[in-house]
């Protein structure tokens, strides 16, 4: 094992630079060791000889296995140890890897995260550890050519853009261009920012196959696919200026917040504005121009080639706008100075910090505020809407509070009692695009309990449902709104529990002296069948069904089904009790007893064995599968949950791995009541690992699998709705089969046989169901305020499915025909982005939940627990 200490005093780092080719100082708050892995070396080893105890090896270690293949690192691999300066505390590792990649570990409070991270960001990311900083890539332009195997994702979130950026580059560029045809040698830019607030990434330029493409963000801070703003230009005084050309989907209010301003100065500006000139007249590619010291609130912006509207501060918050020409308001802009404005801005931030302290003040008064404090975090809400489960989002342009509601599945009685009560204390048309918009819906079937909508940023209107099943609306912030939904939340929880059924551990039939028949259901028979059989009179029967159909449904008998009758001894032909198997450990008996029939809900005791397997692919996974006796079951739930991320027919190779754990129910050492749920699952592709575990909350109404960092597996849509199925057809043009002429397909398609189920790509809100032309029997589900899919050529739909029906991913929804236009049996599928079809099959689709908070800590027991559980089967 060779060792290169660095760093431990000036001393010592002078006399091994003698040895070490010259290396640099570090910092004054952290030391560096380097280590190469020689052969028989493993972690336990490395960490245990730079004297670092066995618990914090442990948590480290097991953190980098998130990442990385510990069994396969190459002999010569160096790993860096990063302590606090004289100090044996260790709060970083990493392990450059090949592909100018590196895997970074390092300890945050109690636990130790880990990513992938570009070695050009690696040392920025170690110094804002040591500093207890927020880590963000320093201002610049970071050129990044693309290598084989990289992706836009990976790239992004190596170069420091956090989450939500991703997601939003991701979703704007995938509408324009195939994230596939990213190839190795394309070339991306990255442009880092310093602003008020922090550095923040602007935009980037992407060039795929010598076509250049700029994404950078809009007046509403999303990323979207525009032209390049003009550099930073100066007039003929001298005096710097911003200038920007307005792009599709920008504002002068979003560019107005984009550069600083507060809500309300934006609007007063914009208002101003209003005085003069129309803003619905402003124009895609009119420049708006900015002093290039941001803090000055004043800006021009050009309605002619000569002529532009001048907007400045006249204090006290309020703007006076006014034509000017276009070369007169440049200048007048340049020669601006931040003295003029200061105080005016010193008493904005006073005003603004009495109304936080009056706000704190009077929620705390209120004991739903208390109770919100003890489980949501002050800064960060976004827990809390998880943790409650409301419906939550933003009114988004050509929204209305009517629309939004009525796609919820609301009623039209419900919704306008609601927006009656709304109007007596508001005009509802206040209502503009980037309003909070959250809402607790009812029971199942039951009306809504309320919703809070925003009219600024921490004030609103919440309209609550009464007991006299009234709506009433009030006027107050954010967060006390937010309580009291919460607090609705809570008290349909409580009913959710009174209402769960109870089961019992000891059967009516135990100790009892009876005559016991078994029966199996066949095709066609009923409870009067069976009865019949053995001769027991109708009579006598009339109140066994007659108390089984207050609890469980006769005609949900179905083949195959067990059912017992139970027998006087004495007198075979006098039925004593009935017993109904609803599965394997789960059964309805009725007895009657002293006179009366009694009710039964009884459970088979049962235990859980948990079971491991792990294996190498050597020429399929399903080989690999079957060679270590992993369950067929077990096998189609790791495919499924790894489905939404990896491509197991491209992407699973010779010399790939699996790892897994799954649990199974018996009731017997020999009898199993189930085929087994997979707790824990690895992949190995390529030697990167991907962890996944499944974490249930059955209060919150969770059960998924996630990574090791909490983030939900689950895609919002699914890319193909449908089992078993293969693809006859992609998206783009074609030879119609039955027109005859080239025509653009707008979907894919599916064939399968005739009545295979179609399930729901994702939840949402039926939008249409019936016939439609050409597509034949068709179903159109609305999941948010971007995305729908279409399914077509339907036989049947689904009994349950109805207008404006609430859906679940995964419900099924209807079954495969050939009706309309078509040519045999098949599901033509559609995904609709924003009013338009895009490619199913190439479509970059949203990310599902994040846990936080509370729940990440519940989360992060569970996944310690079944990482602990591999080590010890």
């Amino acid at each position: 094992m060779y060792i290169n200490f660095r760093y431990f005093s000036f001393i010592s780092a002078f006399v091994l630079s003698l040895f070490i080719g010259g290396n640099l100082l570090a910092e004054n708050n952290f030391d560096h060791v380097e280590i190469k892995m020689e052969k028989g070396d493993n972690f336990f080893q490395i960490f245990s000889k730079m004297k670092i105890n066995y618990s914090e090896a442990q948590i480290f270690i097991k953190s980098l296995k998130r990442r990385l293949d510990l069994h396969r690192i190459p002999i010569g691999q160096k790993i860096d140890f990063y302590f606090q300066h004289n100090t044996k505390n260790i709060l970083v590792v990493s392990v450059p890897l090949k592909r100018n990649i590196t895997v970074l570990a390092w300890k945050e409070k109690k636990r130790v995260n880990s990513i992938r991270i570009s070695d050009s960001m690696v040392m920025d990311r170690i110094e804002a550890i040591f500093n207890m900083e927020n880590f963000r890539p320093k201002p610049g332009k970071y050129f990044i050519k693309v290598k084989k195997g990289d992706n836009l994702t990976k790239i992004l979130s190596y170069y420091g853009a956090d989450l939500d950026e991703v997601h939003s580059i991701i979703v704007a560029f995938s509408s324009v261009k195939n994230l596939k045809k990213l190839k190795p040698d394309d070339k991306i830019t990255m442009y880092y920012f310093s602003g008020e607030d922090g550095v923040f990434l602007e935009k980037l330029e992407i060039i795929m196959s010598g076509e250049k493409f700029l994404v950078r963000k809009d007046a509403f801070k999303i990323f979207r696919v525009g032209t390049e703003p003009t550099e930073i230009t100066e007039d003929e005084d001298g005096k710097l200026l911003k200038e920007y050309d307005l792009s599709k989907g920008d504002t002068i209010l979003g560019q107005l917040k984009d550069s600083g301003w507060t809500k309300k100065e934006a609007r007063e500006a914009v208002n101003a504005i209003a005085t003069v000139y129309d803003p619905r007249k402003i124009k895609i590619g009119s420049k708006i121009i900015f002093p290039k010291d941001l803090r000055i609130r004043a800006f021009a912006f050009g309605i002619t080639s000569r002529l532009s509207i001048l907007v400045t501060s006249i204090g006290r918050g309020k703007f006076l706008a006014k034509k000017e020409s276009l070369q007169s308001a440049r200048a007048l802009v340049a020669s601006l100075k931040y003295a003029e404005i200061l105080q005016e801005k010193l008493d904005v931030v006073i005003r603004e910090k009495d109304e936080i302290k009056f706000r704190e003040k009077s929620i705390e008064t209120e004991e739903i505020g208390r109770k919100l404090e003890e489980i949501v975090d002050k800064d960060d809400l976004e827990d809390f809407y998880l943790s409650t489960n409301l419906v939550e989002g933003k009114i988004l342009r050509g929204d209305s509070l009517l629309a939004r509601l009525y796609a919820l599945g609301e009623k039209k009685k419900t919704i306008k009692k609601a927006i009656e009560s709304l109007e007596k204390v508001t005009d509802p048309n206040f209502i503009k695009s980037g309003s909070d918009f959250i809402v607790a819906l009812g029971k199942d079937k039951q009306s809504m309990k309320g919703f809070y909508v925003g009219q600024t940023k921490n004030k609103g209107f919440l309209v609550k449902l009464l007991k006299d099943n009234r709506y009433k609306a009030d006027k107050m912030s954010k967060k006390e709104a937010i309580s009291i939904l919460l607090e609705m939340k809570i008290q349909i929880a409580k009913i959710d529990r009174k209402e769960e059924i109870k089961w019992h551990e000891k059967s009516l039939l135990a100790g009892k002296d009876y005559r016991v028949l078994n029966f199996t259901f066949k095709s066609g028979q009923t409870l009067s069948h069976l009865f019949s059989k053995v001769n027991i009179p109708e009579r006598d029967t009339i109140g066994f069904i007659k108390t089984l159909k207050t609890i469980y449904n006769p005609k949900n008998f179905h083949v195959g089904q067990e059912v017992k009758i139970a027998l006087n001894n004495e007198d075979p032909e006098e039925l004593l009790g009935l017993i109904i198997s609803l599965d394997k450990i789960r059964s309805i008996e009725i007895f009657y007893l002293k006179e009366k029939y009694k009710i039964n809900r009884y459970k088979k005791n049962t235990f859980t064995k948990y079971h491991k397997n792990l294996g190498e692919i050597d020429n399929s996974l399903y080989m690999a599968a079957k060679d270590v006796g992993m369950p067929i079951p077990v096998l189609m739930q790791l495919v499924k949950i790894f489905s939404f991320d990896v491509d197991f027919q491209r992407e699973v190779k010779k010399g790939d791995a699996f790892e897994v754990i799954y649990e199974k129910r018996y009731i017997s050492e020999e009898e199993s009541v189930d085929s087994g749920t997979v707790l824990r699952a690895v992949l190995i592709l390529g030697g990167e690992r991907i962890t996944l575990y499944r974490f249930d909350d059955k209060y919150n109404g969770i059960s998924d699998y996630f990574d090791s960092e909490g983030h939900s597996v689950r895609k919002a849509l699914m890319r193909t709705p449908i089992d078993g199925a293969r693809l006859t057809s992609g998206f783009g043009k074609r030879k119609h089969p039955i027109l005859g002429y080239t025509k653009m397909h707008r979907g894919v398609d599916f064939g399968a046989h005739r009545n295979a189920p179609v399930y729901a790509a994702g939840d949402g809100v039926i939008e249409f169901v019936g016939s439609n032309g050409g597509y034949g029997k068709y179903i159109l589900i609305r999941h948010n305020s971007d995305y729908k899919t279409a399914y077509a050529h339907l036989a049947r739909f689904a009994k349950f499915l109805k207008l404006r029906k609430r859906v679940k991913q995964g419900d099924i929804i209807g079954y495969v025909g050939s009706t309309g236009r078509s040519t045999g049996p098949h599901l033509h599928y559609e995904i609709i982005f924003r009013s338009r079809q895009v490619n199913p099959l190439t479509v970059r689709l949203p990310q599902g939940i994040k846990l936080t908070g509370t729940l990440y800590k519940d989360f992060s027991e569970t996944r310690d627990k079944l990482d602990k559980l591999w080590s010890e089967l």
